[in-house]
């Protein structure tokens, strides 16, 4: 990894060493954000001092040799090792990521304990319980895991206005559906406005979720 950041850097563009900072930088959301606007003489000094304060961190130190046989005293170079954000093999790249990560994992944790235990239940009632609230555990997931994969692919979080859902059939859900299907492409062709996009994307899958029950 460290190769690959030596190798950013003295060959510098700024859309690969972006995502290179975005793919294995753990937190530093604000500064991704930033970033993401675009390249422009601050962004790109910014992007650059960023990586250089990783490089650094990543380079093996040799310690000092302490002659005095006291408490080595901590240099202002190590304590900017120390502050290193760290690097990973896939970070989040936002706030929003970050924190669906934390949902999904905790519920998929939850439903392998009950996955792990399922078998010691003494009744056949308690296992039948577990049973049911390892799908409803993993349904969640995978609706968390669509949801990141929304914002991923949008950039914000899924939201629509109330189109009153709830009280459309199953047939009505398909024809909404097949609606903004065709909302989606026109604006994709410049027919209709793209910002709208998002909503029409966060609507059509909420509809085929409902639909496929």
């Amino acid at each position: 990894m460290l190769e690959e950041l030596q190798s950013i850097l003295h060959d510098f563009e700024y859309g690969r060493a972006l995502a290179w900072f975005k793919q294995h930088v753990q937190g530093k959301f604000f500064v991704k954000e930033l970033l993401d606007k675009g390249e422009d003489p601050y962004n790109r000094k910014k992007l650059i001092e960023e990586l250089r304060a990783i490089e650094e961190g990543m380079i093996p130190k040799e310690p000092p040799i302490d002659t005095r046989h006291s408490a080595p005293e901590v240099s202002s170079a190590e304590c900017r090792v120390q502050s290193t954000p760290a690097v990973v093999t896939s970070a989040p790249p936002t706030l929003s990521e970050a924190l669906l990560d934390q949902q999904w994992k905790s519920l998929y944790k939850e439903a392998n304990h009950y996955f792990e235990t399922i078998g010691f239940l003494p009744t056949l009632e308690e296992r039948k319980e577990a049973a049911f609230k390892i799908l409803d555990l993993m349904d969640e997931v995978e609706r968390i895991w669509d949801e990141k994969e929304f914002v991923r692919k949008h950039g914000q979080r899924p939201d629509f206005p109330d189109q009153g859902i709830e009280s459309l059939t199953t047939a009505q859900m398909v024809t909404r559906i097949n609606t903004l299907r065709s909302y989606i492409s026109k604006a994709n062709k410049g027919k209709l406005k793209k910002e709208r996009i998002p909503e029409w994307e966060a609507e059509k899958a909420e509809l085929e979720r409902r639909v496929r029950g």
